[in-house]
């Protein structure tokens, strides 16, 4: 009975395994990659499930007309680079507005941005947005603050909180 029960463990053992997707700061487009974000109207579609392995099925959804491209440039190459000095990219949405991020192998951080009259708001309390690996039901939540000088409007102050879930992963059709 011993070397039986011994047999099953080994079997279990080697058999596959399912594993999670794990989300890593290599999974962020890279400095020179532009992609297209293309707002949807999801009227009547539901989400569905969390969890591991999920299909959701968006098949039905329609174009909303609100489309942005998005790229992702080195922030020395922007001209208020300068007030962002932990930043490693830079996203510049098509309606020219932009967001300074520090993306490390361990952490995505949002470190600024510039208002949408270039004024730039360096976040002294930088929110933590991702902490890697990032793995399934993963829950995050950071903190950003910034005084800063809103231009004719004086001393302005922004803060807020970010708050992640990772619920799921798999497949959109």
């Amino acid at each position: 009975m011993r070397n039986l029960l011994t047999l099953i463990a080994l079997v279990i053992a080697s058999s596959p395994l399912f594993a999670q997707y794990t989300m890593t700061g290599a999974d962020f487009p890279a400095v020179g990659t532009s992609y297209m974000y293309m707002g949807l109207d999801t009227t009547g579609i539901v989400e569905g499930m969390g969890g591991n392995a999920q299909t959701w099925d968006f098949s039905t959804a329609t174009p909303n007309g609100f489309n942005l491209t998005i790229d992702v440039i080195d922030p020395a190459t922007h001209p208020d680079g300068s007030n962002f000095p932990t930043a490693t990219h830079c996203y510049n949405y098509s309606s020219n507005t932009y967001q300074f991020f520090s993306i490390a192998p361990d952490t995505m951080k949002l470190v600024g941005d510039l208002s949408i009259v270039n004024t730039p708001i360096p976040y002294s309390m930088a929110p933590t947005l991702f902490a890697f690996p990032l793995n399934f039901n993963d829950i995050q939540q950071d903190t950003m603050y910034s005084d800063y000088n809103g231009g004719a409007v004086g001393p302005a102050r922004r803060f807020g909180n970010y708050n992640t879930i990772f619920d799921g992963d798999g497949t959109v059709n």
